[in-house]
């Protein structure tokens, strides 16, 4: 596995503010997480006369001094279950203590029932697309000069059925995106409807102008590979009703932001690493950072939503984060001149998916629907 969802994963524990169970979310140097567990969080709540006086912080250190060690606290915490429905298998490492809410923390390994979880998740798509209805908004593409704005590809040594799927490729990831760009569009209102902070409707607006940016960058590899210039058609939408409650813009925002942008930064990433030609790894670049400060901003409304909504935010969205992302076979083999150019095969595809939503997204949400408890 590398580094990258462990680099995520901090990323956006430290821009929550949870910077106390930061080092928590990291395995320790040369141990890796068994391949049929997760990680979490277990916390449990420390007497008010036995909290260190005027604590700020935790982690190693520190933290292992004022909590107890994982060895001497495991008994309890074995089968315990978490806030995401897994159970403790076992604690890692040293605990942190956590004075907004007075716990002892630790790193756990977790286990999960699978079975009879919903899918929702495509895994793939990039951005926010807007969804009504549950159903997913986007349109077509046609033959267009005015939305390809980035550069092309070199794909020399790639056959023309490799060309043409390359394109097919990269056009649904435009679709994707240019959905995205409505879909924030949306979000922008949904906040202001409901009073969010200016910040977080500044960052809506930024993420928007980012998502317009990635659909032309991907248009542009499309109809390099196609020979054609390509751009969407015009999108046509079902009446949209805005978000009429902090807990319904947060479920939308778990599932389509937490989950999906979360796990669409890994696997951006992801491809950014294991492509080769220039534009193709430029271009992921580019969106697995920004779609690293997208998932970072559904996050930071999530946490803004429980904090202003209480138990029923918390109670909605906590299923959202038992769903499991899923990925539609289309037959994509390990090619290695495909994954030059962006496109891993179906199987790859799936494991990087459920690496970002068992390494980031359920311990990020056990973390944090534990402080908000």
């Amino acid at each position: 596995m590398s580094r990258s969802p462990h680099l995520l994963r901090s990323r956006i524990a430290l821009a929550l503010g949870l910077a106390v169970l930061a080092p928590l979310l990291t395995m320790p140097e040369g141990q890796a997480t068994p391949p049929d567990t997760t990680q979490g969080i277990w916390c449990a709540p420390v007497p008010s006369d036995q909290r260190p006086a005027g604590h700020t912080g935790g982690g190693s250190g520190a933290g292992g001094e004022e909590c107890a060690q994982a060895i001497d606290v495991e008994p309890d915490a074995i089968g315990a279950t978490l806030v995401d429905g897994c159970t403790v298998r076992s604690l890692i490492g040293e605990g942190s203590f956590d004075p907004a809410v007075g716990n002892c923390c630790y790193a756990a390994t977790t286990s999960c029932d699978d079975s009879g979880m919903p899918k929702y998740v495509e895994c793939g798509c990039y951005g926010r697309p807007l969804v009504v209805d549950a159903r997913l908004v986007a349109t077509e593409h046609q033959v267009r000069t005015d939305w390809s704005d980035g550069p092309g590809p070199w794909a020399g040594a790639a056959t023309p059925e490799q060309r043409e799927r390359l394109a097919e490729f990269w056009l649904d990831n435009a679709r994707s995106e240019h959905s995205s760009v409505a879909g924030f569009a949306k979000l922008v209102l949904d906040l202001m409807a409901l009073g969010a902070p200016a910040d977080l409707v500044h960052r809506a607006q930024v993420a928007g102008a980012d998502e317009l940016r990635h659909t032309r960058a991907c248009y542009a590899l499309a109809s390099g590979y196609a020979g054609t210039s390509y751009g969407p058609r015009g999108l046509v939408a079902p009446p949209i009703a805005l978000a009429e409650s902090l807990a319904e813009l947060a479920v939308a925002t778990a599932r389509e932001g937490c989950v999906g942008e979360t796990i669409a930064a890994h696997l951006a990433a992801e491809i950014a690493e294991r492509a080769e030609d220039p534009a193709v790894v430029s271009v992921m670049r580019v969106i697995a950072a920004e779609e690293a400060a997208h998932a970072e901003l559904s996050w930071a409304i999530l946490a803004w939503a429980l904090e202003q909504g209480g138990d029923a935010v918390r109670d909605a969205v906590r299923p959202v984060f038992d769903e499991r992302p899923e990925i539609t076979a289309h037959g994509t083999p390990n090619d290695p001149v495909l994954v030059a150019h962006g496109l891993l095969s179906d199987e790859v595809t799936a494991a990087i998916c459920r690496e970002g939503h068992a390494e980031v997204v359920r311990s990020l949400a056990s973390a944090l629907l534990a402080r908000a408890a």
